[in-house]
């Protein structure tokens, strides 16, 4: 097995190669779009989530947005007030980041739909590194990426350093929970559906997290290998590719995503009520997704649609009791 210091320079020379793939003409559209809104302050764009999977069929690493799909962005600044242009949503995005803002683009003959979040380089420092308690962050960056544009070579290694740590923070948090022999697909599909149920989510986590591994199977397996190596005292490896977990502390990583769960829900709520206040067409784009991954549609009255904050707690425990959260 490779040394610590092998295995994660590894990591991170996969994840800066990976970065740097190519992104489709809909995608760099939205990229420059959110460059020249943010340019005085912006440190880098990172694109990321399901429209950056290869379909399961395909490995190309390309988005395809000819459907209805929302590209997702991250916008990695140094000036959380001016990134935001508002004391009360600065204050938000310091005290309960991300703040997310909407975007729409040209592109060709059709009009390119995106979400992009704002985070300061320091906060994607903390929030994918092992002390952060919270999964939000380091569950979706420790998935694949492209970064957009980055302003200097030390700021792209910088991003680049706090995406390797998130696979590192992910994985490392879960392999305790593994009971008996478990390959990389176990590992990763339990990884995201723990992820998954510390977040308020429509989708069913065990299905999703199938999904998102079996779109860059080989990608995870890469990436679980160059985790895992250095921690030969605590993981055997059998000549199948099975591992066995040996170690301690299981009582107490359990103990940690029963209290990611309670948090993160009550987390997720109050994201989406902050989201009023910087997510023009949030409501709209909310009900969508919701009935997209759940088959529930939410009916909302002209009054809860002129008032969205105000009723998001009627709105949301109206979605829960239709079963669209699980």
């Amino acid at each position: 097995m490779p040394e610590r210091r092998d295995s994660v320079q590894s990591l991170i020379e996969l994840i800066a190669t990976e970065t740097r793939q190519p992104i489709p003409a809909s995608a760099a559209a939205v990229n420059a779009a959110i460059v020249a809104r943010h340019r005085d302050v912006l440190v880098a764009t990172i694109f990321y989530g399901s429209c950056l999977r290869p379909a399961p069929a395909s490995r190309a690493g390309t988005v395809d947005t000819g459907d209805d799909r929302i590209l997702d962005f991250y916008a990695i600044v140094d000036d959380l007030a001016a990134a935001n242009e508002n004391a009360l949503r600065s204050l938000g995005n310091q005290l309960l980041p991300p703040n997310v803002f909407y975007l729409e683009v040209p592109a060709g003959r059709r009009t390119v739909r995106c979400k992009y979040a704002i985070l300061s380089l320091r906060q994607l420092e903390r929030l994918t590194s092992g002390t952060c308690l919270q999964n939000y962050f380091w569950g979706r960056f420790c998935q694949p990426t492209a970064i957009g544009m980055a302003r200097t070579a030390d700021e792209r290694r910088r991003v680049e350093d706090a995406l390797a740590q998130a696979c590192r923070t992910m994985l490392l948090a879960v392999v305790p929970l593994m009971d008996g022999p478990f390959d990389a697909r176990k590992l990763w599909v339990t990884a995201f559906a723990e992820s998954y149920r510390a977040e308020l989510r429509a989708e069913d986590p065990p299905t999703r997290a199938a999904v998102i591994y079996e779109a860059d199977a080989g990608r995870y397996a890469r990436v679980a290998a160059l985790v895992l190596a250095p921690e030969q005292k605590q993981i055997t490896w059998g000549r199948d590719g099975m591992m066995l977990y040996s170690g301690k502390g299981r009582a107490r990583v359990r103990g940690a995503w029963f209290v990611r769960r309670l948090l993160g829900k009550s987390l997720n709520a109050l994201r989406i009520v902050k989201a009023g206040f910087t997510f023009d067409g949030g409501l709209d784009y909310l009900l969508w997704k919701i009935e997209r991954h759940s088959g529930v549609r939410v009916r909302v009255g002209p009054w809860e649609r002129r008032h969205p904050i105000l009723c998001a707690p009627v709105l949301g425990w109206r979605a829960w009791r239709a079963g669209a959260f699980r």
